[in-house]
């Protein structure tokens, strides 16, 4: 894009990504192109011996690598739950009982006639109800299991300038920081006599 012309201030992309850290900004700033894009709020690093700011932006885990870690995260948190709960069920046997092996977990349930629930319906009914802090944000559900509660900072690189935090918005709620970078931009454009600006939403896959 920047061979045509495609980077001059009255150029707005809109990056549809979640790896969008993954993307040398540099690439963008010349010419006065504005960018906005979207990254998950997270207080963790994957690898706190890797500096994003020195290293090369592709070799930064990408948003797949922190859901499938946070996802192995929930799976575990839930089977320790499940696992926890269990152990507060087991019948004890009698102290009369000399056969029973206090070392060994029986599988018994007080009323033998009352069907078992689904493992599965247990393990996705426990999953929905944990949250913590992961690699792709605040991980928390609502009772259909999609995802809640969850930060996108917004970042923005305009006016040959490198990306910076303008804003966040939740899944009901959006916040500006800092309408500066906006007012100078358009401050910029006017000054051309030139109004249009063409905005085009990049989909990264």
């Amino acid at each position: 894009i920047r061979h045509h012309g495609m980077t001059t201030p009255h150029y707005h992309y809109i990056i549809m990504s979640l790896e969008a850290d993954r993307i040398d900004m540099r690439f963008f700033r010349y010419g006065g192109v504005n960018v906005t894009y979207f990254l998950p709020r997270s207080i963790h690093r994957m690898d706190l011996s890797v500096d994003p700011a020195t290293t090369d932006r592709l070799s930064l885990p990408s948003f797949q690598k922190k859901a499938l870690a946070d996802a192995l995260s929930i799976y575990m948190r839930a089977i320790m739950t499940l696992d926890e709960s269990a152990r507060a069920e087991i019948l004890h046997a009698s102290d009369n009982e000399d056969n029973f092996d206090h070392l060994k977990i029986e599988c018994r349930a007080k009323d033998k006639n009352h069907p078992h629930e689904a493992f599965g319906e247990n393990l996705f009914n426990v999953m929905k109800t944990i949250s913590f802090d992961g690699y792709s944000g605040y991980v928390s559900f609502n009772e259909y299991g999609e995802r809640i509660n969850y930060t996108l900072n917004i970042y923005q690189v305009t006016m040959n300038k490198l990306p910076r935090n303008i804003g966040n918005y939740t899944h009901d709620q959006f916040y500006m920081d800092d309408l500066k970078g906006f007012e100078g931009r358009q401050a910029h454009d006017f000054d051309k006599a030139r109004e249009r600006i063409i905005t085009t939403i990049l989909v990264c896959v």
